[in-house]
């Protein structure tokens, strides 16, 4: 993906819709985000299967396990937040399909102060030099183009925005005596037909739920996901295939209040924005009804269930200690690869009998930007094999050039057993990569790192190493 889509995949996040400057758009992340949700479904083999297990944390629990929604709460039960439960019940079979929802036995939207919604101000973005802004119009609708998006209930309130360039936003409120049982309504017909979503889908496609998080100290309960809705008109020459859509549910007091928007992309949410923007909806509901509902966000990650420390792999203890990099808090999915995937490896671990390469990265839980390593690992069949590879892989890095950039080698250590080397190199504009190989046994790893010359985020050799050593 190249550099020129990159930029106006940013563009377009920016025009269609809120603040992004924390989004890391890299064009190979979406094809990674996409790999690994294709990795969850299609994983076969035992070896396979047995990473993928450990990797969700958990054993024997299926997607749906994982994906279900809370049971709706029967009628005069607590108003504590609704649990997940570690085994969901038979779906229920009068649940609505196709985005149709449950409606309220009372639901009543009369009694919704107007100034209870987002504006089109609040979904704007600030003005930016040379990006020009779609304009939002209000319209009468009450419902939105994407799959699974619940119309307006009757008898809500709701505001229904839309721009010139397919962003759609809806927002509705409603009041009702029974609000635990309507938020959890709400979010598992939305959830079933997600589900439905995923069954009639192809082999390539991505999952439809990308993400989900409970808000803690927002309302009385706050709920946010994003998922992806297929378009029936790619953009981009065929490559944007797919609507980014957000889900905010949110209840405080008698008010329930759920607001979906969404636009074409290939790239997801940072966490923080998706909870912002459930935030916001929460403050303005309240404030508007003259409560105090937000006191500081709490976000908890529901789906996909974090992955946690995993065998062979390093922890995530074992980046900060050794990088001092604390914002660090989460290793993401192993994904199969068949390249080392940077310009400076550039020989093929497949082409001299890997039998498998996979990646895993450690950044953030919450922000797409930020620092961010990865851990890539080569398994060979025998440990000459593995070193065979090692030793061309390096010197294929030591002669490496690519223009605008210089490399060095910065450090190594050679012994029968165990071998690595390190480089950084630094381009004309002002980024700087910093990577290092290691052999051990019959595999190979490389770790990598980068950051731009204006961040506080640079690695020494004795740190890369020190990676290393502990990969090892």
């Amino acid at each position: 993906m190249s550099s020129n889509f990159d930029d106006e995949l940013r563009r377009q996040l920016n025009a269609l819709d809120t603040d992004v400057t924390d989004i890391e758009m890299p064009g190979p992340s979406a094809a990674r985000r996409r790999a690994a949700r294709r990795t969850r479904n299609q994983v076969t083999t035992g070896v396979l299967a047995s990473v993928a297990i450990v990797a969700l944390g958990v054993a024997g629990v299926t997607q749906n396990e994982l994906f279900s929604a809370p049971e709706p709460a029967a009628p005069g039960e607590t108003e504590a937040p609704t649990a997940v439960p570690t085994t969901p019940d038979e779906q229920d079979d009068s649940t609505p399909p196709d985005g149709e929802q449950t409606p309220p036995d009372d639901g009543n939207g009369a009694n919704v102060p107007d100034d209870a919604f987002l504006t089109i101000d609040d979904i704007s973005p600030d003005d930016e030099p040379g990006v020009v802004l779609p304009e939002w119009t209000e319209t009468e609708a009450t419902r939105t183009p994407f799959d699974c998006a619940p119309a307006v209930p009757d008898g809500a309130a709701h505001v229904r925005y839309e721009n010139d360039r397919e962003g759609h936003f809806l927002q509705f409120a409603e009041t009702t005596n029974d609000q635990v049982r309507r938020f959890a309504q709400l979010r598992a017909d939305l959830e079933s037909c997600l589900r439905n979503l995923d069954e009639g889908a192809g082999p390539d496609a991505p999952d439809g739920l990308s993400q989900a998080w409970a808000v803690d100290d927002v309302g009385d309960e706050a709920w946010a996901a994003t998922y992806w809705s297929p378009r029936e008109q790619p953009l981009q020459g065929g490559d944007m295939r797919y609507d980014l859509v957000a889900v905010h549910l949110v209840r405080a007091g008698s008010y329930v209040t759920m607001v979906i928007n969404g636009f074409p992309s290939n790239e997801d949410y940072a966490a923080s924005t998706l909870t912002a923007r459930t935030t916001e909806a929460a403050q303005r509901l309240c404030e508007a009804v003259e409560q105090e509902c937000v006191v500081e966000p709490q976000p908890t990650q529901l789906y996909p269930e974090p992955t946690g420390d995993v065998s062979g792999w390093l922890t995530v203890d074992d980046v900060v200690d050794a990088t001092g990099l604390e914002e660090i808090d989460a290793g993401g999915e192993i994904v199969e690869e068949s390249t080392w995937a940077h310009a400076y490896l550039p020989l093929d671990p497949t082409d001299d009998g890997a039998e498998v390469v996979e990646t895993r990265w450690y950044r953030n839980s919450t922000e797409n930007a930020g620092p961010a390593v990865e851990q890539r690992i080569a398994t060979f069949p025998d440990e000459e094999a593995a070193r065979s590879h090692y030793d061309d892989l390096v010197a294929a890095a030591d002669a490496h050039e690519e223009p605008n950039q210089q490399a060095e080698r910065t450090g190594s250590h050679d012994e029968p057993g165990d071998s690595a080397a390190t480089w950084r190199v630094e381009s004309d504009y002002g980024t700087v990569f910093v990577f290092g190989v290691m052999v051990h046994g019959e595999t190979v790893t490389a770790i990598s790192h980068s950051i731009s010359d204006h961040e506080d985020r640079d690695l020494t050799a004795d740190q890369l190493r020190d990676l290393l050593s502990r990969a090892a």
